[in-house]
């Protein structure tokens, strides 16, 4: 059996993949990688290359020095982005796994820059890039990577099946019930857009709610809730609609693809790979602030329409879907 390891400094996948079970709250990027691992572990030996994972507290510096001195043994290597940039060349065949280039951070300081240039170069090094959309697969072509594929986001769809009851009393628990339409503005974070959309609808018309591990310097007089994934995903069918308005560049958008299977309809700004998810599946772009009011009071309007298409176009990204791709493209690699 072909023996393929991953190499990433993430201890959260690190543990995921070695449990075959995905920790709680796992971010979005983080998710996907697990899923991919778990993709192709029935016909390749895939594992986490333990010596390239960063110890908890472990400095940068002496961090770097490991991973530059470690020898990977394999016959194929995935690599992230940060070990695209720091760790070593091999003779392996060596892939990259690009989810999105943080393009906002170029400007933040020389650091990030020269990360970001050494990290565009080793690209074009690799023998296949593969990424999520079709927005970022331009993006590597335009920077010289020569081989690329998309492999989209999925999802199982059973974790999408929900009675009604389940709903009525998760919205009974949160006291979520009010006369006022429910609208999810986010994860709780500043760069996912919470604190403009509030500014933009306030509370007077809707009743707004957030979610996930909140920004310490984050106050807004909006509901929220930490939720496990099973919850949140009954947060999102609860809500009449969900607003993904990101300032940051979105390799794809797992909460508004999320939101589309649950039959719910989606505003986003469309920033980066979020714009093929929502213009393919019909849902509305709204790039900017102003005017947002109007644009939900139009997508609640209208929103048996958009709750139809949006789920008709992510539907046919599953697992079956996910793992054909991520096996049969490993396969036409290692011949």
């Amino acid at each position: 059996m072909k023996k393929i390891i991953w190499q990433t400094p993430s201890s959260i996948l690190y543990e995921s993949v070695n449990n075959q079970k995905m920790v709680n709250k796992i971010p979005g990027g983080h998710a996907y990688n697990f899923q991919a691992c778990m993709a192709m572990k029935s016909d390749f030996n895939i594992s986490i290359d333990s010596p390239v994972v960063r110890h908890k507290q472990e400095s940068i510096i002496p961090y770097l020095w490991r991973i530059k001195r470690h020898r990977a043994d394999a016959d194929l290597i995935i690599k992230d982005a940060f070990t695209i940039t720091w760790g070593n060349n091999s003779s392996s065949p060596q892939i990259g796994m690009i989810h999105h280039l943080a393009d906002e951070l170029k400007n933040n300081s020389f650091k990030y820059r020269w990360h970001f240039r050494r990290l565009e170069k080793r690209l074009k090094q690799l023998d296949y890039v593969i990424t999520v959309s079709k927005y970022w697969e331009q993006r590597l072509q335009s920077l010289g990577c020569q081989n690329t594929k998309v492999i989209y986001n999925s999802f199982d769809l059973k974790e999408f099946q929900f009675s009604a009851t389940e709903i009525a009393e998760f919205k009974e628990k949160y006291q979520l019930n009010s006369d006022k339409q429910l609208i999810y503005i986010g994860n709780a974070k500043a760069n996912k857009g919470v604190i403009d959309v509030y500014k933009a609808l306030g509370t007077e018309k809707f009743n707004l709610i957030m979610s996930g591990p909140k920004d310490h310097n984050l106050s807004l007089p909006v509901h929220h809730l930490d939720l496990q994934r099973k919850d949140y995903l009954r947060l999102l069918k609860s809500c009449d609609l969900v607003l993904t308005m990101s300032t940051m560049m979105e390799g794809w958008n797992r909460t508004a693809h999320e939101a589309m299977l649950c039959k719910t309809p989606v505003i986003g700004t469309g920033i980066g790979g979020m714009k093929e998810l929502l213009t393919e599946g019909r849902q509305i772009i709204q790039p900017q602030f102003q005017g947002l009011t109007d644009t939900v009071l139009s997508a609640l309007q209208h929103k048996k329409p958009l709750s139809k298409d949006g789920f008709k176009y992510v539907q046919q990204f599953d697992m079956d879907y996910f793992n054909t791709e991520w096996q049969q493209f490993m396969k036409q690699i290692l011949g």
